[in-house]
């Protein structure tokens, strides 16, 4: 009889254990705290330009500087809620408010604006930039000419000839060492110029707003009260419409001559883009604005408060006195 004898096998060696993949980076601001959660809870800047989270429990309402949110809610560091927290920073130089379950600014995930450049807006910057650049070889003032106006006007000077002499003259008038460093001269303004583009549609849409409310002030079916609060919120609407427009317009100034735009573009960009972040932050808060005047019917009392007390915050201003809308 044979014996059969069974020798010890060695295990094969185990596979090397792979890396961890690291966490997905937030892509919207998923705080777990409760205090993040209390209703009307927001993020927004202070009148001193800090961060600070607005709470609110029953009629008490306090700004509370992040710092503090950290210390007396025991945020951890390194935690969801702490690199959220660092997030709110950052997102705050681009929008106005930031909220439990908002998503990021597309600034903070692939560096591109909030405000959508459109087709539509992409060919008025564009068409803006092509006009600018032919009238400026022609020797004539900018122009203040309407969106369709624009467009048309560009599509002429592109099909006759005139765009192309234009910029045979702004490489001329450059030379060789800043040319060189440009492929297209055109492009590359348009890409920086269009985020300021969306910015000044949007401002078009704030003026709307000032007026059909302006429309509203003259209606006696409004009480007294009422009206005299629309006035008040109108004006103050008015006024900060009228800042953003004269921010905006010394923007457009600073591009206004094609040669100085790409000589110095390096500083013009970021110009633009410094701008573009702060006129964004300054106009985010217009979206409750907006939303609160679409299709109002002023006869609505309930609806008429709501859109003054919009107007009052868009302007940065309380109701106060013994305004019906303070106590609405």
């Amino acid at each position: 009889m044979t014996e059969t004898t069974t020798e010890a096998q060695t295990p094969p060696p185990e596979a090397p254990t792979a890396p961890a993949a690291p966490p997905a980076p937030p892509t919207a601001f998923a705080f777990e705290h409760k205090v993040f959660k209390l209703e009307g809870s927001v993020f927004h800047l202070d009148r001193d330009g800090h961060p600070v989270l607005q709470v609110g429990l029953a009629s008490i309402r306090a700004a509370l500087p992040l710092k503090s949110v950290r210390k007396h809610f025991h945020i951890a560091t390194d935690s969801n809620d702490d690199k959220l927290l660092i997030l709110v920073e950052r997102a705050l130089e681009v929008v106005g408010e930031v909220r439990l379950g908002d998503p990021l600014p597309s600034e903070l995930i692939d560096g591109k604006v909030s405000y959508p450049v459109t087709p539509l807006v992409r060919a008025l910057a564009r068409a803006r930039a092509i006009v600018r650049l032919v009238d400026w070889h022609g020797g004539q003032a900018a122009r203040n000419l309407d969106s369709m106006a624009l467009i048309a006007e560009a599509s002429a000077m592109e099909t006759d000839g005139r765009l192309g002499a234009a910029e045979e003259a702004l490489r001329a008038a450059l030379g060789p060492e800043v040319v060189g460093n440009a492929d297209n001269l055109l492009e590359s303004f348009v890409a920086e110029w269009a985020p300021i583009e969306a910015l000044a549609v949007s401002l078009a849409d704030l003026k709307g707003v000032v007026k059909r409310a302006e429309g509203h002030c003259a209606n006696t079916k409004i009480g007294a009260q009422l009206r005299e609060d629309l006035q008040r919120g109108t004006a103050l609407l008015a006024k900060r419409v009228k800042t953003i427009r004269q921010r905006l317009a010394k923007v457009a100034e600073s591009a206004a001559d094609p040669p100085t735009v790409h000589k110095r573009f390096g500083d013009l960009r970021d110009l633009l883009r410094r701008e573009r972040r702060e006129l964004s932050r300054e106009l985010a808060a217009s979206k409750d604005l907006m939303e609160a005047w679409r299709d109002l019917d002023a006869t609505d009392s309930n609806r008429l408060r709501a859109a003054i007390r919009a107007c009052f915050r868009f302007a940065g201003a309380e109701a106060g006195g013994k305004s019906m809308i303070a106590a609405a």
